[in-house]
């Protein structure tokens, strides 16, 4: 029988961390009387696990339904904060929107934010951070759209400065993360090579 798995959101939360962290507004993750993960609750996967599936939670729908200017718009305070604590650069992984029109939407308000602030913006696309709803129990085949359609439209669009796959039971095996690497890496080599040609 598989343990329950709940969220708790809206916690106030201290970390046992050597500098005694406090987080205003965190979320917790917890399989019966296990924690899988804690932190601030805008940072809370994109997923849940329950009877040994990936599910997507409200992350998603929120990214799909929400325009790049509201996403530029809930985005451009959080690196507002992280600037004036002295941050210079930052990293922005896409992988809540799921789709290439959401994936995309993201990283172009990615690089938006860069143009926006004096800090340096790298972009990863992390399409596989889990399998979405549309694709559940079809893996292979996400990884396999992703590798063949995804990576070649958002190079072309300049939207990409690195690529990450959630290796993980809940999410993708190693060969399959082993066969997008692959796929950017000879996507990547391409686009120099025409990059050169030009």
């Amino acid at each position: 029988m598989t343990e329950g798995v709940k969220v708790w959101r809206n916690a106030k939360l201290a970390i046992c961390d050597a500098a005694a962290s406090r987080v205003a507004r965190g979320a917790l993750l917890t399989r019966g009387a296990r924690i899988e993960w804690v932190g601030e609750e805008a940072a809370l996967p994109p997923y849940v696990v329950a009877a040994g599936r990936a599910v997507a939670v409200s992350s998603v729908r929120a990214v799909r339904a929400a325009s790049e200017q509201q996403l530029f718009e809930q985005s451009a305070p959080r690196l507002a904060a992280l600037m004036a604590e002295g941050v210079t650069t930052v990293e922005i992984k896409s992988g809540y929107g799921l789709t290439l029109t959401d994936e995309a939407k993201m990283l172009r308000v990615a690089r938006q934010l860069g143009r926006s602030f004096p800090v340096t913006v790298r972009t990863t696309l992390l399409a596989a951070h889990t399998v979405p709803p549309e694709y559940r129990g079809r893996a292979d085949e996400y990884i396999e759209l992703i590798a063949r359609e995804w990576l070649p439209a958002l190079l072309a669009e300049g939207l990409i400065d690195a690529v990450d796959v959630f290796c993980e039971k809940i999410a993708f095996s190693v060969a399959q993360a082993r066969r997008l690497f692959e796929a950017a890496r000879r996507r990547v080599g391409e686009s120099l090579v025409d990059t050169l040609a030009a």
